[in-house]
């Protein structure tokens, strides 16, 4: 809504949405300073909320769990495949994740691959 009326937003604003769809929406993201560690935080905070999204949810064998994220130059930045590989085994594959492989896409260019365990 932001984009549609005023012609552009700010990536790393905070999304402030009020009202109803009966009373109306309104939103805005007002501009916000922010630092590569702080973008690449919230990134990792969504990969880890999806993540247990699924956790405990039985699926078919075999099943691969993709998450898809915004790893922009803030991101690429802050974090490194040594320091996401790390972070991922510490929050991510420790949940009860019923996959065979997930698979952490950005939409830029990042690309990794864990194998969560096997099951029969």
């Amino acid at each position: 809504l932001e984009l549609q009326e005023q012609g552009f937003v700010f990536d790393h604003g905070p999304v402030i949405k009020t009202g109803t769809k009966k009373t109306g929406r309104q939103v805005s993201i007002p501009a916000k300073a922010v630092t590569h560690n702080e973008v690449a935080r919230n990134e990792l905070g969504k990969i880890v909320a999806a993540a247990k999204r699924k956790a405990a949810k039985d699926y078919p064998i075999n099943t691969s769990l993709v998450i898809v994220f915004n790893d922009d130059l803030f991101f690429q930045r802050a974090i490194d495949d040594a320091t996401l590989d790390t972070f991922v085994k510490k929050y991510i594959l420790k949940l009860d994740l019923r996959f065979s492989t997930l698979y952490l896409v950005g939409r830029q260019k990042v690309f990794r691959e864990f194998s969560v365990g096997e099951r029969t």
